[in-house]
């Protein structure tokens, strides 16, 4: 019986037939993995003598010691069998209380739930597989993720110091311009040279005045580079 339900030959529980034979005649019954709490009557041929051999049972996978079947009523009850394979095994006493020899057994399979089936397991496996693989993909596009970012990080330090380099060095030819150029504007405004002359003092003027524009251009790029200043757009005739 299962769950106090008598349970018949052919009699269908939970869609499936738990006893194709009579139970005498059945050596395996299986049930599912919610059909663990079941009841099995136990009898003997030896009905009528004076006195009664007792009946002797353990179910093997599940217990070693031999227990004794109630006499009134002996039967065996088990409620919430894991999940595996039994081996029900009965036995009488002589009359002098003396176990038989002689064992009868039944082998009680009762199934895993379908998340515990082997294909499930290999489910499982696979899954944990996938995650491994997946977390370890993750991480290593992470590294690649970091290198790069210090990579880019290096670079960017190498150009502001490139940049830095260059606006010190602007700054520093700015400054040596100026004091050419002015003392050469007052030469140019205070004394009257010849052509020649003032040919060449032209020559380094215009020069001079070239670099020294070259070197605010170059200055007010790093300005712009660090925010400080922006571009005006306007419209006109490129001609």
């Amino acid at each position: 019986s299962l769950f106090d339900h008598v349970v018949g030959v052919g009699d269908s529980v939970n869609d499936h037939v738990v006893l194709t034979k009579s139970l005498n005649d059945c050596r395996k019954i299986v049930l599912e993995h919610d059909e663990n709490t079941f009841t099995i009557q136990l009898a003997t041929t030896l009905a009528g003598q004076q006195a009664q051999p007792h009946i002797l049972y353990r179910l093997r996978g599940y217990e070693s010691k031999w227990s004794a079947a109630p006499s009134n009523d002996p039967c065996v009850h088990f409620t919430n069998l894991s999940p595996g394979r039994y081996t029900l095994e009965v036995r009488l006493t002589n009359a002098d209380g003396t176990p038989s020899s002689h064992i009868d057994q039944m082998t009680i399979v009762i199934r895993p739930p379908f998340y515990l089936q082997p294909w499930a397991l290999v489910v499982y496996v696979l899954l944990l597989v996938l995650i491994v693989w997946d977390i370890r993909r993750r991480l290593r596009l992470r590294r690649v993720n970091e290198l790069q970012k210090l990579e880019l990080r290096k670079q960017k330090e190498v150009e502001e110091a490139k940049l830095d380099f260059f606006t010190n060095v602007s700054h520093e030819l700015r400054t040596p311009l100026t004091l050419i150029l002015s003392p050469l504007e007052s030469m140019m405004r205070g004394q009257d040279y010849d052509t020649t002359t003032l040919r060449q003092l032209r020559l380094i003027q215009r020069n001079a005045r070239q670099l020294l524009m070259m070197v605010n251009k170059m200055l007010d790029l790093r300005r712009m580079m660090r925010g400080k200043e922006k571009v005006e757009l306007t419209t006109g005739d490129l001609i």
